[in-house]
C-alpha cells in the first residue's frame, strides 16, 4: 500500500484539526500543529508514500514537540475502517485473562510482609473480585509492598479501588480529571466501603520503574500525595493524560489526550516528569530495599519484646539471604557429627542438617546457621544449641 500526496495532505490536515480542537493543552496543540504543517513542504519525498515511514515521521514530531507519551499515531487499517468495539474488547479480554488481568502474584515475604505484583489496572467491574481476593491473602501481614515496576496502566477506577484499602472510611482526595472539552474538573476520592479488610496502619511501599505508566503512576502518585506510602525505585515514565482513539482516514488511529489528571492537594500531576520516588534506587534493587526498610521500620516500632525479637530474627535472616556470610570452613569438621536427633554433615561447600528431613545450612555467623524460618543452629564447645524463633532453645552434646 502506498499513500498518494492528496491522501497524506488529508491525513495531516485531519490530525492537525483534531489536535487543535481537542488536545488537552491548547498551547502545546498550537506548537505541535505548526510543526506538523511544516511536513506539507516535504510531501515531494517519495519515501513518505510508505504508510509506516510517514507514521514514524509524524510520531517523531508529536513526541519531540509535545513530550506526551500518550499522543501518537497508530497504523491500524482494520480498526480505522470500523471494526466493532466488541471485537476489540474481546481480544483484549482474552489477552488479559491469560495474565489474571494483571494481578500476577500475592505472597508473604520474610517478616510477615505482604507482596502484590500488579502489572495492569483493569476496570473494577472486570477484575474487582480478583483484586479483592489478592488483598485478602495479605490482609494480616505487618507491612505491604505493591510492585508496580512493570505496570503500564489501566483504569482510574481500579487505582481508586486499591488505594481505598490503605486508608480509613473517610473520603481522602485522589487525582481528579480535567476535561478541555467542557473546562471542568471531576473530583475523585477513596471509597467509603471495600470488600474485605482495610490495611490502614501497616507500613506501605510502592515499587516503581521507568516502565511504570499512566494509571499505574496514578496509584503511586496518589498514595504518595496522601503521605500513605513510600515510593521506591526509579522515576516513572510520566503519562498523566487520558486519551481517546480517533480514526484518521482508512489507515490510522490517533491516540489523542483530551483530559489530564490533577491532584486537588498538590495542584499538579506527573506528566512529563514521572512520579519521583521517596527512596531512589535502581528498579532491580527496589524490592530488596523496600523489604529491608520495612523490616527496620517494624523493628523500630515494635511494641513488645516478643515483637522485637521476631523482627530482629527476620531481619537477620533477610540480610543473611541477601549477603551470605563468608565463613572459615576449617571449623566445619568439628561441627559434623550426631547431636541427639540432629545429624550434621560436612560437604565441599556447605554443611547440612538431618532432622526428620534434610536442610542445607545457611551461615549467619561463623558458628550460627539458619535451618529454616523457624530454626537456627549454633555450635559451641562441642555442643549444639537449637534456637527457635519464639525464643525457645534446646541443647545437645555431640555423641
Amino acid at each position: 500500500m502506498r499513500l498518494s500526496k492528496s491522501e497524506r495532505d488529508m491525513i495531516l490536515h485531519t490530525i492537525v484539526q483534531q489536535i487543535q480542537q481537542q488536545y488537552v493543552l491548547p498551547e502545546v496543540a498550537a506548537q505541535v500543529s505548526k510543526r506538523l504543517l511544516d511536513l506539507l513542504d516535504l510531501q515531494s519525498q517519495s519515501d513518505l508514500a510508505d504508510p509506516l515511514i510517514f507514521m514514524q515521521l509524524i510520531n517523531t514530531i508529536l513526541a519531540d514537540h509535545s513530550n506526551d507519551q500518550h499522543l501518537r499515531l497508530l497504523y491500524d487499517p482494520q480498526r480505522a475502517k470500523g471494526v466493532e468495539p466488541e471485537q476489540v474488547l474481546a481480544k483484549h479480554f482474552e489477552r488479559a485473562r491469560r495474565t489474571n488481568f494483571g494481578f500476577i502474584a500475592a505472597k508473604r515475604l520474610t517478616g510477615n510482609i505482604g507482596y502484590l505484583d500488579i502489572r495492569e489496572l483493569p476496570p473494577r467491574e472486570v477484575a474487582g473480585d480478583i483484586a479483592a481476593g489478592m488483598l485478602a491473602t495479605i490482609a494480616h501481614t505487618a507491612a505491604v509492598i505493591l510492585d508496580l515496576r512493570a505496570n503500564e496502566g489501566g483504569t482510574a477506577g481500579m487505582a481508586q479501588f486499591l488505594a481505598s484499602y490503605f486508608v480509613d472510611e473517610q473520603p481522602h482526595p485522589l487525582s481528579g480529571i480535567y476535561s478541555r472539552a467542557d473546562n471542568t474538573t471531576s473530583a475523585s476520592q477513596t471509597l467509603a466501603t471495600v470488600p474485605g479488610q482495610r490495611m490502614v496502619n501497616v507500613p506501605l511501599f510502592v515499587l516503581v520503574s521507568g516502565a511504570t505508566f499512566s494509571a499505574g503512576e496514578a496509584l503511586a502518585y496518589d498514595l504518595q500525595a496522601l503521605k500513605r506510602a513510600l515510593v521506591v525505585g526509579e522515576a516513572t515514565r510520566g503519562g498523566a493524560h487520558l486519551s481517546t482513539m480517533l480514526p484518521i482516514g482508512d489507515t490510522y488511529m490517533l491516540r489523542l489526550p483530551t483530559e489530564r489528571a490533577v491532584h486537588p492537594v498538590t495542584g499538579a500531576n506527573w506528566e512529563g516528569r514521572g512520579v519521583q520516588p521517596n527512596l531512589k534506587c535502581a528498579a532491580v534493587d527496589a524490592l530488596t530495599i523496600a523489604q529491608r526498610t520495612a523490616l527496620n521500620v517494624l523493628l523500630k516500632h515494635a511494641e513488645s519484646e516478643s515483637d522485637k525479637a521476631f523482627y530482629q530474627w527476620e531481619l537477620e535472616t533477610f540480610e543473611a539471604m541477601q549477603q551470605p556470610v563468608t565463613v572459615d570452613s576449617t571449623h566445619w569438621a568439628t561441627y559434623a557429627g550426631k547431636y541427639g536427633e540432629w545429624r550434621i554433615s560436612q560437604h565441599a561447600d556447605h554443611l547440612s542438617a538431618q532432622h526428620h528431613t534434610c536442610y542445607r545450612l545457611l551461615p549467619l555467623s561463623q558458628n550460627t546457621f539458619i535451618v529454616n524460618d523457624e530454626t537456627r543452629l549454633r555450635f559451641e564447645n562441642g555442643e549444639l544449641f537449637v534456637l527457635y524463633r519464639d525464643g525457645g532453645a534446646e541443647r545437645f552434646r555431640k555423641s
